[in-house]
């Protein structure tokens, strides 16, 4: 390492120094403390040294990241992600996550890969709610020091698309609707499909799903 200060002779008590605190400036990275002791016949000044070694990290990791693998919207809770952070000195050793940023889950060792369920990670304050979530992360490094916080983005979408008829239940003067009576949304994932089929029956079609619905024209998708 690089040479540094000294310190005074310490003063002794009967020839034996009992205590000392030392505080030192060092630089980061590896030192040595050398330590010397001169008794008082020693005319020639002769030091008896030791050494010990200690290492300094006053830098937290940097280039902290966060980004989920896939962009595509979901409906699994579980949610995969790329992680990284550099730090030369004493490494990157921990790591924590967080769905608000303000509860944050235990600490755990860091890894460049992770899932993480957005709905129930222990501590980490997440919700059931769909929308767009953000997942936090911050990364420790061997002396203690943390990252800034960096966040990715999750669309997390369990709600049903919404369906809107307009007048439903009025007479129209034709068998064409007008434009617009019908309109499927979903403003988080948006549509992937929609169709519509029809019954001269009155009764609620409570079993009609998307894959039986093959009766009837496609709708304009409105997102």
């Amino acid at each position: 390492g690089t040479s540094g200060g000294t310190e005074p002779i310490w003063p002794t008590t009967g020839g034996t120094v009992t205590a000392h605190n030392a505080v030192l400036t060092v630089p980061s990275g590896s030192n040595r403390l050398y330590l010397c002791a001169r008794d008082n016949v020693a005319v020639t000044n002769t030091y008896d040294s030791t050494a010990d070694q200690f290492r300094v990290d006053s830098t937290a990791p940097t280039s902290p990241s966060i980004t989920r693998t896939s962009s595509s919207p979901t409906l699994n809770a579980m949610v995969s992600f790329s992680l990284s952070a550099t730090d030369t000195e004493s490494s990157v050793t921990q790591m924590q996550f967080s769905c608000d940023n303000s509860s944050w889950s235990a600490l755990e060792p860091y890894a460049t890969t992770k899932s993480i369920n957005i709905t129930s990670l222990a501590g980490a304050g997440c919700t059931l709610a769909s929308g767009n979530r953000s997942v936090y992360a911050k990364f420790w490094n061997g002396a203690g020091l943390e990252s800034i916080v960096v966040s990715a983005t999750v669309v997390y979408d369990v709600d049903l698309p919404t369906r809107t008829f307009t007048n439903s239940g009025g007479w129209y003067r034709s068998s064409t609707f007008p434009a617009n009576t019908v309109s499927v949304q979903d403003a988080l994932s948006g549509l992937s499909a929609a169709r519509y089929a029809w019954t001269t029956s009155t009764a609620d079609p409570s079993g009609i799903t998307l894959s039986v619905c093959t009766g009837g024209e496609a709708i304009s998708l409105t997102s």
